[in-house]
């Protein structure tokens, strides 16, 4: 993910509970503590995968570290997102925003809370370009449809 949000021109700081400095480094990264990740990140992608330790990992604390500007990107599991806590975070504007294509419950209820939310980006496929897996089109669309969603226009769902 560091080699992706280099393309585009982005800074990198990483946070894991085994990551070292060397190896952050090596993909363009900066080391940083969770804390400071979350206070200084415009966009927070989570890249874990779900365990005993990771779930619950971003609640209601870590999410009201994050800028007001800030965006969440959780392509991983669920579960490691507080998904009460990010609805709350959502509802009030607390963050600018989420990405999210994985879910406590899946497939996602229609009356979810952030169905028809502008501040949630909801990829509905059954897997998205982040996981390596779309279809064609759709990863052609893509950029087009982040930087609209990141300028806070309305986002078509393919």
């Amino acid at each position: 993910m560091a080699k992706v949000a280099l393309a585009f021109g982005m800074h990198v700081i990483a946070w894991s509970q085994n990551l070292t400095a060397d190896r952050a480094a090596a993909v363009g990264a900066s080391l940083v503590t969770k804390e400071e990740l979350l206070r200084q990140a415009d966009f927070v992608s989570i890249h874990l995968v779900l365990s005993a330790r990771t779930k619950g990992l971003i609640g209601a604390a870590e999410l009201a570290l994050m800028k007001p500007s800030a965006r969440l990107v959780n392509t991983s599991r669920g579960p490691i997102v507080d998904e009460a806590a990010l609805i709350d975070a959502l509802t009030a504007g607390r963050i600018a925003g989420a990405a999210i294509d994985v879910y406590d419950v899946e497939p996602l209820p229609a009356q979810h809370p952030t169905a028809s939310w502008k501040t949630c980006w909801q990829l509905r496929t059954s897997a998205t370009w982040c996981a390596g897996y779309t279809k064609f089109s759709t990863a052609i669309r893509w950029p087009t449809s982040w930087r609209g969603w990141t300028r806070g226009n309305e986002v078509e769902l393919y």
